[in-house]
């Protein structure tokens, strides 16, 4: 069973309500309300008072560190598999090569997850062209996003047909707002209703996906949160920083709102 189909059955368990319609992407009231258009990244960034955007947009600090590069590149070892489907290659041989250069990349520990996760996508990409079904995928996909107050364009991970999935390198991420800001991006550019999402992750030996509805609740969150870090760089105000308690400890910039211990 390939992986759209597992999650079309769970997304048929939801019984998804449609009545959201107020604010689908190409409602009159999701535009946007200030002259800084968020990314999608910083939409779903972990900081609680979103500092991390002030000091990168306002004071020009830039976000560095092992944390950020690691799962950079545990992100390209979920992407590529399907990259190389998408020009049809069957060739397992070439999965194994361009795996190989790709792990030569990591170190030791970020490789034991990466290698597990390429496997995996490997299987699922191949899987369908094996059974010769099209490839309904588009890999990290340009989408205009100004419409609904987001930055001029978004990537999410990979559309399949018409439902964004975002990869993340483990479950504590917060990827819901992501995703609904994604699933309303696509409807502004294709005019066509997107109920859900995917939330893809590590699990064990291999991958889970979390449907996420794209429920009024989660569309006004993505609205309200988009307004707050709009608010924070127009009007170059300092939110400051959240208590030490709340921040996440992989912060690039705990060093900065927090003297080091």
């Amino acid at each position: 069973m390939i992986f759209s189909d597992i999650v079309s059955y769970k997304v048929l368990a939801l019984e998804l309500s449609e009545d959201v319609s107020d604010f689908r992407g190409w409602s009159e009231r999701v535009r946007p309300r200030y002259g800084y258009l968020p990314t999608v990244s910083e939409l779903g960034s972990p900081c609680p008072t979103h500092r991390d955007v002030y000091l990168t947009r306002v004071e020009g600090l830039k976000a560095e560190g092992a944390v950020l590069e690691n799962g950079r590149l545990i992100h390209e070892a979920f992407l590529t598999p399907f990259r190389l489907a998408m020009k049809g290659i069957l060739d397992v041989r070439k999965y194994a090569n361009v795996k190989h250069a790709l792990m030569r990349r990591m170190s030791r520990e970020v490789r034991q997850i990466a290698s597990k996760i390429y496997d995996h996508a490997s299987a699922m990409a191949l899987q369908w062209l094996v059974l010769g079904k099209p490839l309904p995928i588009a890999v990290e996909p340009n989408v205009r996003a100004s419409l609904i107050g987001l930055s001029d364009t978004v990537r999410p991970d990979l559309v399949v047909g018409i439902v964004p999935y975002e990869f993340a390198s483990n479950r504590r991420q917060n990827k819901e707002l992501a995703v609904v800001a994604y699933a309303m991006a696509l409807e502004a550019t294709a005019l066509t209703p997107v109920n859900y999402g995917v939330f893809v992750y590590p699990h064990h030996n291999g991958l889970r996906y979390r449907v996420i509805p794209a429920s009024e609740e989660l569309r006004r969150r993505v609205l309200d949160v988009r307004d707050k870090i709009a608010r924070v760089v127009y009007y170059e105000e300092d939110p400051g920083p959240a208590n030490r308690a709340r921040c996440p400890r992989t912060c690039p910039f705990l060093g900065v709102c927090h003297d080091r211990v």
